[in-house]
This record gives C-alpha cells, sequence and structure tokens, in this order.
C-alpha cells in the first residue's frame, strides 16, 4: 500500500486579521476570504474567497483569535482555480460542515486536512480536485453520511485518513467514482445504503459493509477494480453489482439472497471465491448474473423458487462441478450453458422446463448427454423438451454432423443413465456434458 504523509502538527497557525474597515472579510496576507456570523448561535461560516495574492495553503487554524468560530464552509465557496488557487488545506478544530462544491475543480489543492469533527460532507465537496492525493479528518465519529460525487474524479487520490467510517449510513452516487485509492480498504459497519455508481473505477483492496440489506440503486462496483467486498447481510443484489470488475477476487454477501440482478457478477472473470454457493431463497435471477466468474465447486440453487433463467445467466462458468437448478424452474432462454464442460452437470430437480430460445448450449462441440428419470420420460421427450433443443440448436441428420450427437437416455434407481434414446444431433456440445433430471 502506498503511504503519503502531509505533516502539519507543528506548523505554525495563520495569522489572521479583519481587513481594515469591514467585519465581514478575513485575510491572513495572501487569501481573503468573506464570512457570516450567525449572531443567535455565535458561529461564523466562510461564504467564499474573494482573492488571493500566490497560490498557497489555505489554513483556518488561528481564526478562533479574532472571536471568531468558524463552523461552516459554505458551497462553491473555495471552488475553482478563480479567484484563488489553493495548494493544500488545513481546517481549524471547530469546523464540522462542509457543504456542496467548496472545493469543486481546485485543479491545484494536493491535500486536505481537517482538524475538527466532522458531521456534514455534501455532495460534490472534491469532485474533480484532480491533484488531490491526501485527505484526513480528524473525527469521523458524527458523519452520518457521505454526499453524492464528494471525491468524484479525484484522480490522484491515494490516500484517506481514516479508512473506516463507523456511522455513515449512506454513500451517494459517484461518491468515489474513478477515485483509485489503490490497495485501500473502506469499512462502514452502519451503512444501510449506497448511491449508484458509488465505486465506479476505484482500485480498492476491499470494501465492507455488514449492515447493509438493500440499496435503492444499481452498479455499485461497476467497471471498477475492487478486490474484495463484503456484505454479509446483502439480500437484493442489484443489477450491475460489479459487473466488469475483472480484478474482483472475493465477494461475500448474505445466504438469505432473494434477488440476483441483470449482469450483478457479469464478467468478473477473475471471481474464484463467493460465499455462499448454497443460495435457498432465490426468487429472481436477471440475465448475465453469473457470466464468466472462475469461482469453483458446486452452485446450489436447488430450495431457490425462481421460475426462469434469462439469457446468458449461468454461462461460461468453466470451473463449477455442478449447477443444481429448482424444481420450481419453468422456462430456460438462450446461452444459459454454453461453453459448459465435459467434466461438469447440470441437474434439474423440477418436471420439463420450456427451452425458450436459442442456443441453450451454445459454444460446445462433440457429445452430450440428456438424462431424465422414468417418470419425466412423457413430459420430456413426447412432451417436447427435448425437440426444442433440437430446433434451436440446429440439429441435422447423423452424416451432416458426426459425433456431434445429442444422446436422450434415462435413469436407473442410481441415477445412472440408461440409455434408450439416440435420435437427435447437436452441434455444440462437449464430450460427456451431463444434463440430470431428478
Amino acid at each position: 500500500m502506498l503511504v503519503i504523509v502531509f505533516c502539519y502538527a507543528f506548523a505554525f497557525a495563520a495569522n489572521w486579521s479583519f481587513v481594515e474597515g469591514s467585519t465581514t472579510k478575513i485575510t491572513d496576507g495572501n487569501f481573503v476570504l468573506e464570512i457570516s456570523t450567525n449572531t443567535s448561535s455565535g458561529e461564523t461560516s466562510i461564504v467564499k474567497a474573494l482573492s488571493s495574492v500566490e497560490p498557497g495553503v489555505l489554513d483556518l487554524r488561528g481564526v478562533e483569535n479574532l472571536g471568531l468560530k468558524v463552523t461552516t464552509l459554505e458551497g462553491h465557496s473555495l471552488r475553482d482555480n478563480k479567484p484563488l488557487t489553493l495548494t493544500g488545506f488545513i481546517g481549524n478544530t471547530d469546523l464540522s460542515k462542509i457543504k456542496s462544491y467548496t472545493f469543486c475543480k481546485q485543479k491545484s489543492l494536493a491535500s486536505a486536512v481537517f482538524e475538527g469533527s466532522i458531521s456534514l460532507l455534501e455532495d460534490n465537496v472534491f469532485e474533480s480536485c484532480s491533484a488531490l492525493a491526501y485527505v484526513e479528518f480528524a473525527n469521523v465519529d458524527n458523519l452520518e453520511a457521505i454526499g453524492g460525487s464528494a471525491f468524484s474524479q479525484c484522480t490522484s487520490l491515494m490516500q484517506i485518513v481514516p479508512t473506516k467510517f463507523p456511522n455513515v449510513k449512506k454513500i451517494g452516487g459517484s461518491a468515489f467514482l474513478k477515485v483509485p485509492l489503490t490497495d485501500v480498504s473502506l469499512e462502514f459497519p452502519e451503512m444501510v445504503d449506497i448511491g449508484q455508481h458509488a465505486f465506479n473505477g476505484t482500485r480498492l483492496y476491499k470494501v465492507t459493509a455488514n449492515k447493509l440489506v438493500k440499496g435503492s440503486s444499481d452498479s455499485w462496483f461497476l467497471d471498477s477494480f475492487v478486490k474484495n467486498i463484503e456484505m454479509k447481510s446483502l439480500v437484493d443484489i442489484p443489477n450491475n453489482f460489479c459487473s466488469k470488475n475483472s480484478s474482483l477476487k472475493t465477494c461475500v454477501v448474505s445466504s438469505a439472497v432473494t434477488n440476483i440482478g441483470n449482469n450483478a457478477f457479469g464478467n468478473c472473470s477473475s471471481l474464484v471465491s463467493l460465499t455462499p454457493m448454497r443460495f435457498t431463497k432465490v426468487q429472481n435471477i436477471g440475465s448475465k448474473a453469473f457470466h464468466q466468474p472462475i469461482f469453483s465447486g458446486v452452485l446450489d440453487f436447488s430450495l431457490s423458487t425462481f421460475t426462469k433463467l434469462p439469457d446468458h445467466c449461468l454461462r461460461s462458468m468453466p470451473n463449477l462441478s455442478e449447477i443444481r437448478l429448482p424444481e420450481t424452474l419453468t422456462e430456460v432462454y438462450s446461452y444459459n450453458f454454453a461453453g459448459i464442460k465435459s467434466s461438469q452437470k447440470v441437474i434439474f430437480l423440477g418436471d420439463k422446463p420450456v427451452f425458450q430460445s436459442s442456443p441453450i448450449f451454445g459454444e460446445n462441440n462433440g457429445r452430450a448427454i440428456v438424462a431424465i428419470r422414468p417418470k419425466y420420460e412423457k413430459s420430456w421427450i413426447e412432451g417436447g423438451a427435448v425437440s426444442p433443443i433440437a430446433n434451436h440448436e440446429g440439429m441435422q441428420n447423423d452424416s451432416t454432423y458426426p459425433g456431434k450427437r445429442l444422446t436422450i437416455g434415462l435413469l436407473d434407481t442410481k441415477n445412472e443413465p440408461k440409455f434408450s434414446y439416440q435420435h437427435w444431433v447437436v452441434r455444440y456440445f462437449d464430450p460427456g456434458t451431463l444434463l440430470i433430471c431428478r
């Protein structure tokens, strides 16, 4: 982990004074700031920056020597490089509220240190501060939300202190969009909601949020490089949950998951560990939900209650030994078992699912076996479950596609195939592929 250290502890506080003839303007000799004081509370806000002599560090320590209790940075107050250019910022101990767009587009801002207890961090606070590399909060115990796009497009941000936000309940959309934070682990023990694209493009080592059950949006880790995700209470996995994350290694969700959205784990080509692997309460699985992850073992939905497998849902999962599907399953759409290997089994626990579109078993080559229990012979073969496979896969006669036969057989009492039908030929099956209906 890259550690960047900015030391201000022994720096002298700035020498602040009122601008001559004014009670609403203060200066440290370089920056001139407009302030506003609430007479009833005695609290002072920085309204906006008026000017600066040269680029530098804006250090609010010492403003208390003017009898001011500066608690708030108002929205847009220090925004952009005009009329001032910030290279750094140090907040005074009374400062607790940072409102929307405060530092937005301060392109030279390299660090920001807040010595007080921060309770408010609104939308777009640091958005597009492209040089910002280090942010430190002395105390975040009173912080309950991180605003949308708060750190969005801070493309140099490598370190944030602390990494545990004990009371943050919500993270806004795009809050950390394209923020590297390479190999940093962030922990949100009380988080219950997360906005769209919150961690898109980040390179975090781990995100932990074990109280989160269901978010209000989707695409939390889309196109990110987060290596590990731990959300042990998550039961509603949203669309594009971590889709196109080629760096994700492990993911932990609830054993009581009820929904797995479209592209939830799609193209997670490095995902070697999913916990759990046995899902007993899934009611819905979206298209491409498990497209291309490489975790191994048995993916078990046998006690779930979903009725449909949308297209590409279980496509190209080369390391699974077995997929178990529930008896409630009635509809199977295209490419669900594309890329299945000869050593893999797909076990249908129910009667005859209807294969709705072509090709169901694409991208395979060679022989395959569909084996069913005798009591399902009529519903599968005479009832037309296999014929649609033949039609959709473009099955022809043996002479056209020699050696690529779909063998239809019955299971004996030991669930071993007993071949009694050999009438169908298919283009795309891997040798030995076993589809079992119990």
